[in-house]
């Protein structure tokens, strides 16, 4: 049985920013770079799922200024 939530699953580039924290424009240049969150596109559409979008956060923790991405990702 498929439960409804209020929350949407996939968030508009503008929605994902406030989700985040950061601004329209980071998430546009990161998609064109290719460091941002991964995004679905349809047509002309641009969504983020929220786990995406979690994950993405998760994987910029750091523990102090000076850590690189590479020292500071966490081992599973």
């Amino acid at each position: 049985m498929h439960s409804e939530s209020t929350e949407a699953r996939y968030l508009s580039r503008r929605d994902a920013a406030v989700y985040l924290g950061l601004s329209r424009s980071f998430l546009a240049k990161a998609a064109i770079k290719g460091n941002g969150p991964e995004f679905l596109k349809f047509g002309r559409r641009v969504v983020y799922d929220r786990e995406t979008l979690d994950a993405f956060a998760v994987s910029h923790r750091r523990r102090s200024t000076s850590d690189t991405a590479r020292r500071a990702r966490v081992r599973l």
